[in-house]
């Protein structure tokens, strides 16, 4: 297996319009762990696609000679819609300049709606709880129709981060150091990554607010 680019196209609004969403793949597609990487979910924040820009070839690389033992999917520039969003010389890529909202604000939250699908299903096999509650979400995910264009790329994204292992989703500030931010039950577990990145600081929070992704 190389590294595949691929295209996925989303209609849009107006007639005639449409958005082209661009991501790879790496790794044998039978593998155990799948790790999915996105950047730029808030489009004007460049440091991470540029990040994943110098990941891609170490990939290549690496899945060349056979070392990868993940199935990897990289979102380089994960919102295009938001890529686009320019006024007046200016990049308004942070919000959707259609309806006002965050593009990190008001993704579901899934398990409410799994809960009753799932209930008196998880038994004492970790990885077969594992099976059962990404069956539902994944069934939940697909079972969605998007109208708008912002909704395609959500349901999009959702699909493909919703059965992976290691989610990373990176953002950056105006001025900060490097730091991770998750939740509380992945943790002593991450700080390992974050050591081996030099993080300054990792912070948790069980809800950041607002539906993040």
């Amino acid at each position: 297996m190389t590294l595949q680019l691929h295209e996925t196209v989303f209609s849009g609004d107006t007639p005639g319009t449409s958005t082209n969403l661009y991501w790879y793949t790496a790794g044998p597609e039978d593998a155990q762990t799948k790790v999915h990487l996105q950047a730029a979910l808030h489009a004007d924040e460049q440091p991470g696609t540029m990040a994943l820009h110098h990941l891609l070839p170490m990939l290549a690389e690496a899945d060349m000679v056979g070392q990868l033992k993940a199935r990897f999917v990289i979102f380089p520039s994960v919102n295009p819609l938001g890529l686009a969003n320019r006024s007046l010389r200016h990049h308004i890529g942070r919000y959707d300049i259609e309806t006002g909202v965050n593009y990190n604000r008001r993704w579901p939250d899934l398990y409410p709606l799994i809960a009753d699908t799932i209930a008196g299903k998880l038994g004492s096999n970790p990885q077969a709880n594992i099976a059962t509650i990404r069956a539902a979400v994944g069934a939940r995910i697909a079972s969605q129709t998007p109208g708008s264009a912002a909704q395609q790329l959500r349901l999009f994204v959702l699909q493909s981060a919703h059965d992976a292992d290691i989610v990373l989703d990176l953002h950056c500030d105006d001025d900060s150091l490097m730091h991770i931010f998750t939740s509380p039950e992945l943790m002593p577990g991450l700080q390992d990554l974050a050591d081996w990145m030099g993080a300054a600081a990792t912070l948790t929070a069980e809800d950041s607010g607002g539906g993040s992704f």
